[in-house]
């Protein structure tokens, strides 16, 4: 039996149909977003269902020992995914895993559990050797690690996971940039790999890695190695020279291998001297081997993430789509470079008919590890200056499932990504360096995205900003709210704005905020508001400090191995 529990729901509901003599025949439990469960109740619960199979608890309150004492428990458990994201004191918390390892002795391992995924915070990613020692069988191993010092996370579990002789893949997702943006050396190791992205899968019996090196498919064909049947998932490594030697080297890949089964690809082009201080950029001379790539290569793509892929001022993407329909198309990420002028969009619109997922985002300009873009910080304002009244209107037939815009500094190109975008589910907007206005943003917000979603991202945003909030109220649409800010605020003010936003956007489920709670505290604190199921209940609920909420994140995963649920689940 599959069982579910709404995010809006406790453990009063849970133990309710438990109660009733079901426990042993549930053997799919999914609590994912229940961050109402309170910790000391929710372990007891569970362990009743002594036939689980399947466990999802991603983003419920509670601490290592929790989750180690019911992997054991639950001895027929095969997949667990869990969240390690709460504050607590590691050497503490080390000392009661160790302790709970004396009590049950040789029953302190989890014997059918064979996939794992786990979400960590930076302090959280020390406990993960523990818990791995628990699971001698497992197969299958994810971590996301949600905040921190990637690199730090990654040496940490890199030894534990490699030398495990049982996990055959193993997958790393992150938030976070990779640490340096230089062409992998060759072999091919997993750190290496992880240098030059920090979302990499790798297949230990075959040895093989998400990601490739488009000199090593150059070198096949050179070499008359036999063709490489590509993988459905993989992160190609370009490395720009001068000449036109990357330009043959595309063209020897994308003719010398198999293709057919790529269906997410994240394209990287990198400088070839990690001492260069400006992106390197596709100009005119890769127009015709892009365009050959696109139509044969590529014809069969359904992700596309080009966004550590520049163009120069002679080229963008929309050069590409005018002689190539990409009809299997639903998800582009891209640098502000590649999306210039209004034309790209009319191509993107036309060329690509099932695209709803759409991603724009300049690296480099907030902490990233990439280099900076000279085309991407040019204004490029022009390209939509004439663009105004009916003409500045949506230009997709369809409605988008999602729309991202990112370290975008021109506040013009915001509204006109907005306008012309038109009606979309969820709105992301995020690490403007520039302040938007928010009166205008949320006014364009409301009449042309009229999304039921919508993130915003800024350390500056004010939650006490009177027209901020009178901004958002008017987006009269809105079902989910997440608001996530550095600022300084005091908690009854932050209460206190969340319950307006919740009393005066009739349709609205649920508010999620992230802040700073006193001044000099680096901490991050968060508030949640859901509605309740009873639609008598007026009120909701309110939860201070509790687990992180659904589609906080503002990453792309477009075109790369993907973390669970980091889009938003209805509570239906």
């Amino acid at each position: 039996m599959y069982l579910r529990l709404r995010a809006n729901q406790d453990g009063e509901s849970l133990a309710a149909y438990l109660h009733r003599d079901n426990a042993p025949s549930v053997r799919e439990l999914d609590l994912t977003d229940c961050v109402l469960l309170v910790r000391g109740e929710w372990p007891a619960l569970i362990v009743q269902c002594s036939y689980l199979t399947t466990l999802r608890c991603l983003g419920c309150g509670f601490q290592p020992t929790d989750i180690i004492t019911l992997l054991w428990r639950l001895r027929h458990l095969v997949v667990v995914e869990f969240s390690l994201l709460l504050e607590t004191d590691a050497q503490s918390e080390l000392q009661r895993m160790a302790h709970a390892v004396v009590q049950y002795g040789s029953d302190a391992k989890a014997p059918s559990l064979r996939r794992m995924y786990v979400e960590v915070g930076y302090v959280h990613a020390i406990f993960l050797p523990v818990l791995l020692r628990s699971c001698p069988y497992l197969h299958n191993l994810q971590v996301h690690f949600s905040g921190g010092i990637f690199w730090y996370a990654f040496r940490l579990l890199h030894d534990a996971i490699v030398s495990d002789d049982s996990v055959e893949i193993i997958t790393f997702t992150a938030e976070l940039s990779a640490p340096v943006q230089l062409d992998p050396r060759a072999p091919l190791d997993l750190t290496s790999c992880a240098a030059i992205c920090s979302n990499v899968t790798h297949s230990k019996s075959t040895g093989s890695f998400s990601v490739v090196r488009l000199a090593d498919l150059a070198d096949d064909v050179v070499q008359g190695r036999p063709p490489r049947i590509l993988p459905v998932q993989m992160i190609l490594v370009a490395v720009h020279h001068e000449g036109d030697i990357t330009e043959k080297w595309i063209r020897m890949a994308s003719q010398g291998h198999d293709w057919a089964h790529v269906r997410q690809l994240c394209l990287l082009l990198l400088a070839p001297d990690p001492a260069c201080i400006q992106h390197p950029m596709a100009s005119i001379t890769y127009r015709n081997v892009l365009f050959q790539f696109f139509s044969t290569a590529l014809s069969n793509i359904v992700e596309l993430n080009l966004s550590l892929f520049h163009f120069g001022p002679d080229l963008d993407f929309g050069w590409i789509l005018r002689e190539v329909f990409l009809v299997n198309l639903k998800s582009l990420s891209a640098s502000l470079c590649g999306l210039r002028s209004a034309s790209t969009l009319d191509y993107l619109s036309h060329r690509c008919p099932f695209l709803d997922d759409l991603d724009v985002r300049v690296l480099g300009t907030c902490g990233d590890a990439a280099v900076p873009c000279a085309c991407c910080d040019t204004h490029w304002r022009r390209y939509i200056d004439g663009v105004r009244g009916d003409e500045w209107g949506p230009l997709f037939y369809r409605r988008l499932r999602r729309l991202t815009l990112a370290d975008i500094a021109d506040p013009v190109w915001l509204l006109w990504f907005v306008d012309s975008c038109g009606p979309t589910d969820t709105v992301r907007i995020c690490n403007t360096p520039r302040m938007p206005d928010y009166v205008i943003l949320t006014r364009a917000l409301a009449r042309k995205s009229m999304p039921t979603s919508l993130v915003l991202r800024h350390d500056h945003l004010r939650f006490d900003d009177p027209s901020l909030l009178h901004g958002l109220r008017s987006i009269v649409s809105l079902q989910y709210l997440y608001l996530i800010s550095a600022v300084y605020l005091p908690l009854d003010v932050v209460l206190q704005c969340v319950r307006g936003l919740s009393a005066g956007l009739p349709h609205l489920l649920c508010v999620h905020v992230h802040w700073r709670g006193t001044l000099g505290d680096t901490d991050v604190r968060r508030v949640t508001w859901m509605r309740l199921p009873d639609p008598r209940d007026r009120q909701g609920v309110l939860q201070v400090d509790g687990p992180c909420f659904q589609s906080c994140s503002t990453a792309t995963f477009i075109g790369l191995a993907k973390p669970l649920y980091h889009e938003v689940q209805p509570m239906v």
